[in-house]
């Protein structure tokens, strides 16, 4: 078992919640868990936003030693460039902040192809800090049923053999806003009235005026264009989570699941893609 999963199971228990909840909780699939649990390594935005999920630091989670930052002017010249850059966010980093360090780079005689890396590297960081920005997930992931399984001489997942038989579509973002619509949306089923948010033990599947929604989520591309995503019959199934942490602000995360109609094989959830307009 990972250093990782040891750690993810610890704060699972202590919240009292199951390792694929957590998951589901986040916005990725069941499966999620069950590959950590295997060995497999999450990504760094998942690890960021299961720091975030449960209030602790990511090495809380990987196992690693927090780096004490060395102070202003300490150290070699180069620290000296970069320490302007120790007290930012990440996410609020830009490239044209880390050109003083390259430039130091470049005065100390490394190679310009070193320099060329270093500053693919951090453009890719700032693009990866600037995407958490926007803190959401949409997947529409199909569940496929191999009908050759138990045939004779077929192999496995053949084309021909391989049947969809639904699709899990979910939307999770995390709000930064509490207001009552999104407490409501959180909730799945509940009334307004005022500032008061009471949730209901049963669903009103009236279409328009029901608790299933059609929700629509419109965002920007690195090279211009825009992605749409339409969530059809939304409902959620995370819950309401309010989060905070120490000299935190507070946050809800919110996760969404599209729901088909009752005898409709329509797939509810639906993506645009708008390249950029010409000049």
């Amino acid at each position: 078992m990972s250093i990782f999963y040891e750690n993810y199971l610890k704060l699972c228990a202590a919240r009292q919640e199951s390792p694929t909840a957590v998951s589901k909780k986040i916005g990725l699939s069941n499966a999620a868990a069950t590959g950590w649990k295997k060995g497999k390594k999450p990504s760094e935005v998942t690890l960021e936003k299961l720091a975030v999920y449960f209030g602790v630091a990511r090495e809380d989670l990987t196992g690693e030693e927090q780096k004490e930052k060395p102070a202003p002017g300490e150290g070699s010249e180069l620290d000296a460039k970069a320490a302007p850059l120790y007290d930012k966010q990440l996410r609020e980093l830009k490239a044209a902040d880390y050109q003083q360090v390259i430039d130091a780079m470049v005065e100390k005689g490394l190679s310009r192809s070193s320099c060329e890396k270093q500053r693919t590297l951090f453009s890719q960081i700032c693009e990866w800090a600037m995407a958490q920005d926007v803190a959401l997930l949409a997947e529409g992931v199909d569940r496929n049923t191999d009908l050759g399984e138990d045939v004779d001489n077929a192999q496995k997942n053949t084309a021909e053999l391989m049947q969809i038989e639904d699709y899990d579509c979910t939307l999770a973002f995390t709000a930064l806003n509490a207001t009552t619509d999104v407490i409501k949306l959180a909730l799945g089923a509940a009334d307004v009235a005022e500032k008061k948010v009471t949730p209901r033990m049963t669903l009103d599947p009236t279409e328009s005026t029901g608790d299933f929604k059609d929700i629509w989520w419109v965002g920007d591309t690195i090279d211009g264009g825009y992605v749409a995503v339409r969530l059809m019959n939304a409902l959620s199934t995370g819950g309401l989570t309010l989060k905070t942490t120490d000299k935190g602000k507070g946050n809800i995360a919110v996760t969404l699941t599209g729901c088909p109609r009752l005898g409709s094989d329509t797939v509810p959830m639906e993506w645009y893609y708008s390249p950029k307009a010409a000049a």
